[in-house]
């Protein structure tokens, strides 16, 4: 009876596991039945039609922009319940990418792998209306993982590499190392793992993923690496770029909803911000590439989002957000401190590459304009304050120009 009763025991998790198994196929065959209904339907016809019209770049109405934004969702639905029966099988890719990519990182010094959780079925259903005409087959990204390597040759050396050992019957990848249209270098294939599903796999070099997503994307362990790397970056280009914009940037311009004008300047700055992050030799300065950034922001924060995609909120990364002094820093604090400085000779208006080339007499003309622009600080502010106005605004933490925009800000 003993031994009668530990066979039960352990036979009973395989009985468990066999109901569990047919009534998780049962679901995901209802899902799939659902999902198919829209394939054809008058929803998922329309949809192309406003699509194409977007694409081929005709202006569409409000009301037009509406409907998209309905048609998706309706259609969306059922996909969205496909995939969430469908959860097992994409955590199943993930394990199976993972190792793909872990198997391919030994062959590079320093390279790793940065994992991300499966796609949410929220999205990936959104994706799949939009992107693959509601076939839920061909989502290539449910599952991925990030390659990260030391250098641009070691990318392009593993690029080849994971193209030669695995293939894809889609042959879907895309490579443009020296940036797409948004200066992003990309360098992607998607892979269909053991299990049948298709999982991307992206190589990229540190800086480059450190302007997609910033520090806090890289694996926790190798935060403290990336940091130094952004660091490395900052002191090359002489003032604190934010991390993780790229994606911000993406976001704005591959939505069709966005208006124009804000696609266009995301694209024009999404071109310089890469530029400065990937090229060692790259001019971008603070004063070209921040200010301009900063309106885009204030810009897209004061926009009537309604009609714009469900994923796209419009968020600023917090990396950009901690760029700025908050809007109730008190400028009178700021003017008192700069006043200080310009007196005391920490900081000065004349870069000093400027000052050493003073001829021996005039040695004295920068001081004499540090002591002007401490006066200016002081005398506005004093006139500001006789009149009971509260100096109140928002400033970059670090700019060459500091004093100056503090001043200008009193006016």
């Amino acid at each position: 009876m003993e031994r009668i009763s530990e066979t039960r025991l352990r036979q009973q998790p395989s009985g468990s596991s066999l109901h569990n198994v047919i009534r998780e196929a049962t679901a995901r065959n209802k899902a799939y039945q659902e999902f198919k209904k829209t394939l054809d339907s008058p929803d998922r016809k329309r949809l192309t039609e406003l699509w194409t019209k977007q694409l081929d770049g005709a202006p569409l109405t409000l009301k037009e922009r509406r409907a998209i934004k309905g048609l998706e969702k309706r259609l969306a639905k059922p996909l969205e319940l496909f995939f969430n029966t469908d959860k097992g099988r994409y955590e199943r890719a993930k394990t199976e990418v993972e190792a793909i990519a872990q198997d391919v990182v030994r062959i590079v010094k320093n390279a790793f792998i940065s994992p991300f959780d499966i796609k949410k079925p929220e999205r990936a259903s959104i994706k799949t209306v939009r992107w693959y005409e509601s076939q839920v087959n061909k989502l290539g990204d449910g599952a991925r993982v990030n390659i990260i390597v030391d250098n641009i040759k070691d990318a392009d050396f593993l690029y080849s590499e994971i193209k030669r050992r695995f293939s894809t019957t889609l042959d879907r990848s895309d490579f443009a190392p020296e940036g797409t249209e948004l200066g992003y270098p990309k360098r992607l294939i998607e892979v269909r793992t053991p299990s049948g599903k298709i999982a991307e796999i992206q190589v990229m070099t540190p800086e480059g993923y450190l302007a997609k997503d910033g520090v806090k994307s890289f694996p926790e362990e190798r935060r403290p690496e990336a940091t130094e790397r952004l660091k490395a970056v900052q002191e090359r280009l002489g003032f604190p770029i934010p991390d993780g914009v790229g994606h911000y940037l993406y976001e704005l311009h591959r939505d069709f909803n966005v208006p124009q004008d804000i696609r266009d300047e995301a694209q024009r700055l999404s071109l310089l911000y890469y530029e400065a992050f990937m090229n060692n030799k790259s001019t971008v300065t603070e004063k070209k590439l921040m200010p301009p950034l900063l309106e885009l922001k204030d810009k897209v924060d004061a926009a009537d989002k309604t009609t714009w995609d469900s994923s796209n909120k419009g968020l600023a990364p917090e990396s950009l957000d901690n760029y700025i002094i908050e809007e109730s820093k008190d400028l009178g604090e700021q003017a008192r401190d700069a006043a200080a400085k310009l007196r005391s000779g920490e900081v000065n208006v004349l870069p000093k590459w400027l000052r050493a080339t003073l001829p021996p007499d005039t040695k004295t003309q920068g001081s004499s304009i540090n002591n002007a622009l401490a006066k200016a600080l002081e005398v506005k502010l004093r006139v500001a304050e006789s009149n009971g106005i509260v100096l109140r605004g928002r400033m970059p933490r670090r700019a060459s120009d500091h004093q100056f925009r503090i001043l200008s800000s009193m006016v």
